[in-house]
C-alpha cells in the first residue's frame, strides 16, 4: 500500500499549492487565496496528507469548530473551492468522498518522456 509522509516544515510545496503555515497564506499557481482561519485549517489539512480522504470530524477537528453538522462543513469547503476557482477556472484539486469527506488530489505535472538506450 502506498503511504503518503505527513508535511511539516513552515513552507507547504504541494503541486501548484504553496502554503505559508506560519504566515497563514495560500498561494495557487503563484496567485495569492485569501482564506479565513478555518478555511486556511481545513486546507491545510486535506494537504498535510495529501490523496487520503480526511472525515468531516478530521475536518471539523482541524479547524476547531466544534459540534458543526455536516453541511456546515462542506460550505467550508464549497468556499474553499470557489475562492481557488477566481484565480483558477479549472482547479479541481479537493475532491469529494461522498458521505465521507473530502482529500486534495495534487495536480498533475507533466509527464517526461526521456529515449531508451539499450545498451
Amino acid at each position: 500500500m502506498l503511504k503518503t509522509k505527513p508535511v511539516d516544515e513552515e513552507l507547504l510545496k504541494v503541486g501548484s499549492l504553496v502554503i505559508d503555515k506560519e504566515r497563514q497564506s495560500v498561494s495557487w499557481k503563484e496567485n495569492e487565496i485569501s482564506l479565513t482561519y478555518t478555511e486556511f485549517m481545513m486546507l491545510l489539512s486535506l494537504v498535510k496528507y495529501h490523496g487520503h480522504r480526511k472525515s468531516y470530524d478530521q475536518l471539523r477537528e482541524a479547524a476547531d469548530l466544534g459540534f458543526v453538522s455536516n453541511n456546515t462543513v462542506s460550505q467550508h469547503i464549497g468556499r474553499i473551492r470557489i475562492k481557488f476557482k477566481t484565480v483558477d477556472t479549472d482547479f479541481n484539486s479537493i475532491k469529494s468522498d461522498y458521505g465521507n469527506g473530502y482529500y486534495w488530489q495534487v495536480d498533475r505535472l507533466f509527464l517526461c518522456v526521456f529515449p531508451y538506450d539499450s545498451n
